[in-house]
């Protein structure tokens, strides 16, 4: 039976000042989450998880403090600690989260206070690091300045640029160069030729969408655009079928918005663009020119790169 107002009120009022004095995370956060949810009557039994292991961003281990499978994922931190911070850090956890279970919350606290975040109402602009605090590898500089900030970085990847972002040229990933630094004969055409095509974000996409774009197309950094229709040609534009009854689609397009247009029934229940069902049944990229029939409906790959299907000619079934 729903608890009233009156008793959740009640509750929180009991909880309020039985945990006034708290703040380690080490010792507290785990009982302290435990009566919090019990304020609302959801039991220790129906949470999911405590210290759910996950592969962050970057590929270090991490562990959640508490974790709900497409529902909640929960940071705690000490006391008067950064919630930016820790706000960053529960970001970082998504690219180890199955898509299926990517939550639509996040809720970071210190045991004073709570900030809960909807993904479905924050854009890519709100999370995104501002321009000018980008580490970039210009390549216009002397040949070894680029060495040096090679060798030093941080980084797993870098933007590759000719004198600023306006002239990115691709991202880099440090591993790919763990050999060839040591050539001396290794130089700017051949740190070329390691770069992947940079992958551009429109400005406005709900950064819940973009997580799971990411993880269906296995990526880890875009770059948001200001201009959705001049910057991504085509991605803005809605779909037809032409007279041949196909019709051209980005594996970009969410399956939605395709079942809209088109008046197809693609499901909706597993992954959220084209990219991420043709994945799913192929269990790898396919190759350019490979028909398949995804729920009935003939679909033929026309143009794959960088471990995703970029276009992809739909049939009208």
């Amino acid at each position: 039976m729903p608890l009233s107002w009156n008793e959740i009120k009640s509750r929180a009022l009991a909880f309020s000042r039985h945990w006034a004095d708290a703040g380690n995370e080490d010792a507290e956060a785990k009982p302290f989450l435990i009566d919090f949810f019990e304020i609302f009557g959801i039991t220790n039994k129906r949470l999911a998880s405590f210290e759910h292991a996950v592969k962050k961003y970057g590929g270090g281990a991490g562990y959640v403090d508490l974790f709900w499978p497409g529902i909640l994922l929960v940071e705690m931190k000490s006391r008067g600690k950064n919630l930016d911070r820790a706000y960053t850090q529960a970001m970082d956890y998504f690219p180890g989260i199955a898509e299926r279970d990517l939550p639509r919350f996040v809720l970071v606290c210190d045991f004073a206070r709570f900030r809960l975040f909807d993904l479905n109402n924050i854009t890519v602009e709100d999370l995104m690091t501002p321009r000018g605090s980008i580490e970039i590898l210009d390549i216009d500089c002397p040949w070894e300045e680029v060495l040096t900030q090679l060798g030093t970085s941080h980084h797993s990847r870098a933007p590759v640029c000719r004198g600023s972002l306006d002239h990115l040229l691709g991202v880099l990933q440090a591993r790919r160069l763990i050999g060839p630094l040591s050539d001396e004969d290794f130089d700017e055409e051949g740190l070329i030729s390691h770069l992947q095509p940079p992958y551009y974000i429109p400005a406005g996409t709900p950064v819940f969408s973009q997580l799971t774009f990411f993880q269906e197309n296995r990526q880890r950094i875009g770059f948001v655009v200001g201009d959705f229709t001049t910057s991504l040609p085509g991605l803005g534009n809605s779909l037809t079928w032409d007279e041949d009854g196909s019709a051209i689609v980005e594996g970009a397009r969410m399956l939605r918005d395709i079942n809209r247009m088109l008046n197809l029934d693609f499901p909706l229940d597993g992954p959220k663009t084209l990219n991420g069902l043709i994945l799913e049944i192929f269990q790898d990229i396919p190759e350019s020119g490979v028909s398949v029939k995804l729920t009935g409906i003939p679909v033929e790959i026309v143009h794959t790169q960088d471990r995703s299907v970029v276009t992809a000619r739909i049939f009208r079934p």
